[in-house]
């Protein structure tokens, strides 16, 4: 067992990272297409402003859950969205939580609509 002094400062840095607003729905949108462009995946998520979407695509890639592919030697560049090995594991570590959530039947519209978790 885990003591809560060890434990507890993980706890924050996990929700302070996945407990903003679009970051999930980015991580899940990109499970469930796995590759994107930019403009493509700002209008996959309805809702959601040029900049947050910016902000939250860098914060993924400096937390490694996520890869950036640009293409191109002029421009338009062609600029790509993935989940890497670590964003995929992720994903696999949210799966009995998702899961959790859906038997509740708490779970939020958006996340029904383009679920990548089945009952």
């Amino acid at each position: 067992m885990l003591k809560s002094d060890v434990v507890v400062p993980y706890l924050y840095e996990i929700s302070k990272m996945f407990g903003k607003e679009w970051t999930l729905r980015v991580i899940l949108e990109l499970r469930r297409v796995n590759t994107i462009r930019y403009n493509d995946l700002l209008e996959s998520l309805e809702g959601i402003s040029t900049s947050t979407l910016s902000t939250t695509l860098k914060n993924l890639q400096k937390s490694g859950l996520i890869k950036r592919r640009s293409s191109g030697k002029n421009p338009p560049f062609k600029v790509e969205y993935s989940l890497t090995e670590r964003g995929f594991g992720f994903v696999m570590a949210l799966y009995p939580l998702l899961k959790w959530v859906v038997k509740k039947q708490s779970m939020p519209k958006y996340l029904i609509k383009n679920t990548i978790i089945k009952n």
